[in-house]
């Protein structure tokens, strides 16, 4: 059979890993690169034209193949390449650059020999054949070259694990138990292993065939196949059924005397169509909330007849209630009370109303006005005020804890002098809203 330019493209798509032997080799740190096929190492000098002419030297130059083999330490069944050569089984390829091989057969000094770890590197791709061996738990993978006959070994891996295998379980079809039929099966060269889960979680090794159920309840088969090798399947077949539990027998009937019937009672004229009542609209709640914060106020104060503008810090609290308006939007009304931490004759108690807008799915903002200093008289002033913030991940109970930050500015200043427009001060903390 004479390999064609179409032929020769297919099969090299699909293996790119694979090589001969060659000539110039350049050293690498552990692979001998060959830029060409055919070269005086080639154990068939000239090579051959086809598959079929390799299969004709491979039967007349056995011992040459043999040798070639022998001189690698080659784990395999030789016989069984060899055969697979003289029927055909194997695989039209073509050799492309890249293609390493664990070693590669060659003659040196008129003699069949190997060459460990050899990379092909040329343009030109080289046509050849592929086949593969199973030898006890090992796949050996083979390329042989047709112009040179080398033998070459690709790889040596580890037989894979089974496929998963076919489970069927006819579950029994009396109550309380009975009979399950289990039928199971996996590739050739594997076994199938058998566990059952009954009712009660108890795991037992089963065999396919007929299984004794006792007990109504969930149960659950499973299906593992192994090869010879010990190698298990990634997958298990899983079979789950339910039996049921049988009812109770039912009791036997009491005998009831007949008892006399009833004179037919009249018939009440139907009752008059009253309207559907109208739906209410839904009440909307008062929602509490409560607050703590700290921060700073810078105040002007009138002291002994002289004017004193100083930073007070402040820490405290305050509480409320917020009425929804709409869905985004809500009025609110608060009272507070804070500490001077300057000097604590000028702790203060505030009240404020405001409006508060929903911001995206957790933010908000909102302003108001207040009266500070409700406990002193003499610097009790009117005030405005913008805050804002967004819920935090914490939970009070079943409230949402807000993170906010306020800004406030005193309005009853004189704004033709300099020496009050410093009144203002800053607050941050966490609110609670009870929802």
């Amino acid at each position: 059979m004479r390999l064609n330019a179409k032929t020769l493209a297919a099969a090299g798509a699909l293996l790119v890993g694979l090589l001969g032997a060659g000539i110039a080799p350049v050293a690498n740190a552990q692979w001998t690169n060959l830029s060409r096929l055919g070269t005086g190492d080639a154990v068939c000098p000239g090579g051959v034209e086809s598959s079929a002419d390799l299969q004709r030297w491979f039967a007349g130059n056995r011992a040459t193949v043999q040798q070639m083999f022998q001189d690698a330490g080659f784990t395999g069944n030789t016989d069984a390449i060899m055969s697979k050569v003289a029927s055909g089984d194997f695989t039209e390829m073509v050799i492309t650059a890249g293609t390493e091989m664990q070693w590669m057969g060659r003659r040196k000094n008129g003699r069949p020999t190997v060459k460990d770890k050899v990379r092909y590197v040329g343009k030109k791709g080289e046509p050849g054949i592929a086949l593969q061996v199973v030898e006890g738990c090992e796949v050996h993978d083979v390329i042989i070259p047709l112009t040179c006959c080398n033998v070459a070994l690709v790889k040596t891996s580890p037989l894979p694990p089974p496929g998963t295998p076919s489970l069927d379980v006819q579950p029994p079809a009396s109550c309380d138990g009975g009979v399950a039929n289990v039928t199971a099966s996996s590739a050739e060269g594997s076994n199938v292993e058998l566990t059952m889960i009954g009712p009660d979680g108890g795991e037992q090794v089963i065999s396919a065939g007929a299984i004794d159920l006792v007990g109504a309840g969930d149960y659950q088969i499973r299906a593992s196949a192994v090869s010879a090798c010990g190698a298990r399947s990634a997958q298990r077949a899983v079979a789950r059924f339910n039996v049921n539990a049988c009812p109770p027998p039912a009791p036997a009937p009491t005998p009831v005397a007949e008892a006399p019937k009833p004179a037919p009672a009249p018939v009440p004229a139907p009752p008059k169509a009253q309207p559907e009542p109208k739906p209410m609209a839904k009440a909307r709640a008062l929602i509490p909330f409560m607050a703590g914060a700290i921060g700073a106020q810078s105040r002007t104060r009138d002291l002994c007849y002289c004017i004193k503008d100083q930073t007070e810090g402040l820490i405290g609290g305050r509480g409320g209630l917020m009425y929804p308006i709409t869905d985004r939007l809500s009025a609110f009304g608060q009272i507070g009370a804070f500490a001077n931490t300057e000097d604590s004759k000028w702790s203060t108690l505030h009240a404020d109303v405001g409006l508060e807008m929903k911001i995206g799915q957790s933010g908000f903002i909102g302003g108001g006005v207040g009266v500070w200093d409700l406990n002193n008289s003499l610097y009790r002033d009117p005030t405005a005020f913008i805050h804002g913030g967004v819920d935090t991940p914490w939970k009070f109970g079943d409230g949402t804890v807000q993170w906010f930050i306020e800004g406030r500015k005193w309005l009853d200043e004189n704004w033709e002098e300099t020496e009050y427009d410093n009144d203002y001060s800053g607050l941050t903390g966490l609110r609670v809203m009870f929802k």
